[in-house]
């Protein structure tokens, strides 16, 4: 239950308040575990997403079953279970994609390239699919570079992201919604560590030849 002296010092913030808040949180953090479920169009994903500073990322996919998205700071791996390929990009001169949207540069780059603002009301509301009522906030791109043109992130009282929903350019969506976090916990570099079924065929640098400049 949320008491009324909490309600009224959260909303007495402003959403750029409320925003540097979760940041500074993220950017807190060593490393987190947390459930997380994708929904593109009408179709769906859920898995545990595994996040360590500054770059390693991993979801394990229990939806679809042992579908693995995975990266190491240097290559990003991804294998696809149900088409037998598996999806390899060299990441030493671009960055990780990945990460950028899981991790602290991923909020930087919002803060830079979006106007943030409350979502229709700076007061909590209670979100169809969370448990806990939440804040929203509404951040609307400032440049087309940055790849979503609407944002609203869903965020609850101890300042953690619950639900990102994102419509690209193209006016497609993308909802990523997040439960069960847990912070802090030791995640060891081995959770990294993946090699593919050997079956797997293996396309190189999908996304981008690293040799280009």
């Amino acid at each position: 239950m949320f008491c009324a002296l909490s309600l009224q010092a959260q909303n007495s913030q402003t959403a750029m308040d409320v925003f540097d808040r979760v940041a500074a949180k993220y950017n807190g953090m060593t490393d987190y575990e947390v459930n997380v479920r994708y929904e593109v169009g009408n179709s769906s994903m859920s898995g545990v997403l595994y996040y360590k500073k500054p770059d390693k990322v991993r979801i394990n996919f229990s939806r679809p079953s042992n579908q693995v998205i995975v990266s190491d700071g240097k290559e990003l791996t991804c294998y696809l279970p149900q088409t037998g390929v598996t999806f390899v990009q060299k990441l030493e001169r671009n960055g990780n994609p990945i990460a950028a949207v899981t991790g602290e540069e991923g909020l930087s780059f919002m803060k830079k390239n979006y106007k943030i603002s409350y979502n229709e009301t700076p007061e909590f509301v209670q979100a169809e699919g969370l448990d806990v009522p939440v804040l929203r906030l509404r951040l609307v791109w400032r440049f087309t570079k940055a790849g979503f043109r609407e944002i609203i992130l869903y965020i609850d009282q101890n300042f953690n992201i619950l639900r990102f929903e994102g419509i690209d350019a193209a006016q497609n969506s993308i909802v990523c919604t997040f439960s069960g976090y847990q912070y802090n916990t030791g995640i060891p570099d081995t959770r990294f560590d993946y090699t593919s079924p050997p079956t797997s065929y293996k396309q190189n640098n999908f996304l981008f030849d690293p040799n280009e400049e």
